[in-house]
């Protein structure tokens, strides 16, 4: 698969989305984003937004499938509050 595009997110083979956000990069070194609030977390980590990652640690956790429009709405605005607090 390749690098999905910016705004887009993605669900995991665990149940957990990921977020392409380019926008914010200057702020961070990656564009990826995990919410951390799905089944593949320990409940100690479910606080909402992740660090950002880098699409080859992204990849370890294929297959994706591409969230619906409501879902990628809501995981980019939850990013894109964390970020620039």
């Amino acid at each position: 698969m390749n690098e999905p595009a910016n705004n887009t997110a993605w669900v995991d083979r665990f149940g957990d989305v990921w977020v392409r956000l380019d926008d914010v990069t200057p702020y961070f070194d990656c564009n990826w984003w995990p919410l951390t609030d799905g089944p593949g977390w320990e409940e100690w980590a479910r606080t909402g937004v992740g660090s950002p990652r880098t699409w080859a640690t992204v990849q370890d956790y294929m297959p994706f499938t591409e969230a619906d429009p409501t879902r990628t709405a809501q995981a980019l605005d939850r990013v894109r509050q964390e970020a620039h607090r």
